[in-house]
């Protein structure tokens, strides 16, 4: 009898942690939908602009944060996917 009610117990404390770690999975996800969104409406804006060399130092920190930004959500992507 004990035996059941700890395993029961033990199964909802798992769906519990399940669904909190689906939840944060999701946010995460939205989150990274909404970067993608901005980072892909930037770099529409750099490339025709790039051409010209005049623009070139202004729009090199502002490459260079995109792709930080990529390069440090790819890990936490794979990590979501897993």
């Amino acid at each position: 009898m004990i035996k059941i009610s700890l395993t029961k117990m033990k199964l909802k404390i798992f769906k519990f942690i399940s669904f909190f770690h689906l939840k944060i999975k999701m946010y995460f996800l939205l989150t990274f939908d909404k970067y993608e969104y901005k980072i892909s409406k930037i770099s529409s804006l750099i490339i025709p602009i790039y051409n010209n060399s005049v623009f070139f130092p202004y729009l090199f920190p502002l490459t260079h944060m995109i792709l930080m930004q990529a390069t440090l959500m790819n890990p936490l992507m794979f990590y979501m996917i897993n």
